[in-house]
């Protein structure tokens, strides 16, 4: 999500939620005070949904990770284990073995990424 895509985002919640009439009536301070809120909403819950690889999440709770590993670059679905010998260690559905993995460059809990439960 980018500068463009928040301000888009914020024209169509204006253009869904008050008529014309309203936003003509409406003075352009307010409407730009709005705009700046929902853009710095937006990044308040970019910033607390998204951790880097120093934050270790709950153990077993599925994350969506990105890997910066050149045989596995992209996004996994993963968790830290919680069992044995490999407890602590990443599980990177569709791999193997479990792994401390630290090509991981930032993850989030999916059930974060999820919108209204």
């Amino acid at each position: 999500m980018n500068e463009k895509t928040i301000e888009k985002s914020f024209d169509e919640y204006m253009k869904k939620n008050y008529t014309e009439n309203y936003l003509s009536n409406y003075k352009r301070e307010v409407i730009d005070n709005q705009r700046c809120d929902f853009a710095n909403g937006v990044e308040y819950y970019l910033k607390n949904t998204w951790n880097d690889k120093g934050e270790i999440p709950e153990y077993e709770k599925e994350c969506l990770v990105f890997l910066n590993d050149p045989m596995r670059e992209g996004w996994h679905i993963g968790r830290i284990e919680k069992q044995g010998e490999n407890t602590g260690k990443w599980n990177i559905y569709g791999y193997f073995t479990p792994a401390s993995h630290n090509s991981i460059l930032y993850w989030a809990y999916i059930e974060d990424l999820l919108t209204n439960k």
